[in-house]
C-alpha cells in the first residue's frame, strides 16, 4: 500500500517563502530542510534519492515530514540543543564559589588551571565526605 502526501498550493507558497527566508539568513540546515520537504510534496522525488542527494538518513526525513504534518510551519524552526546535564547543582557550584573566594589571599599568584580544577575536586570530595589530602599532596604548587 503506498500513501502519497500533497500539499496545497498556499502550503506550497508559504514553504517556498521559508525557503528565500531560510537564504536570506544563510540557515543552511533549514534550507536543506525545506528543500527536502518541497522536493518531495511536489515532484515526488523519493525519499532515498533526497537523502543522498542532501546527506541526510530516511528516519530524519520521516521525522521532519512528520512533524510538517502534525504542526505545520511552525516545525521548521530549530530548537536550541541545551547540551549536557551539569554536574553539579545551583546550590553546589554556589558553595564552590565561596569555598574558592575564601582562600587565604595572602602571597596570591593567579592559579594554574590544574589548581582550578583541584579546588573543584576536592570541594566534591568534601561535600561527599571524601578526603582529599592525597590529591593535594600530589600537585605541584608552583606554576
Amino acid at each position: 500500500m503506498n500513501i502519497r502526501i500533497q500539499a496545497s498550493r498556499p502550503t506550497v507558497k508559504a514553504l517556498q517563502r521559508r525557503l528565500q527566508e531560510a537564504y536570506r539568513r544563510d540557515d543552511d540546515r533549514l534550507v536543506r530542510r525545506i528543500h527536502a520537504l518541497l522536493e518531495h510534496l511536489v515532484y515526488g522525488v523519493p525519499v532515498v534519492v533526497l537523502s543522498e542527494q542532501w546527506g541526510f538518513t530516511p528516519a530524519c526525513f520521516y521525522q521532519w515530514m512528520l512533524a510538517f504534518i502534525l504542526s505545520g510551519l511552525e516545525s521548521l524552526s530549530y530548537q536550541p540543543g541545551g547540551g549536557r546535564k551539569a554536574k553539579l547543582t545551583p546550590t553546589q557550584k554556589k558553595h564552590l564559589g565561596e569555598h574558592i573566594c575564601q582562600a587565604p589571599r595572602e602571597n596570591f599568584k593567579p592559579p594554574s588551571l590544574c589548581l582550578l580544577a583541584l579546588a573543584g575536586i576536592c570541594w566534591l570530595h568534601q561535600a561527599y565526605q571524601r578526603p582529599c589530602r592525597k590529591l593535594i599532596d600530589r600537585v605541584p604548587l608552583s606554576p
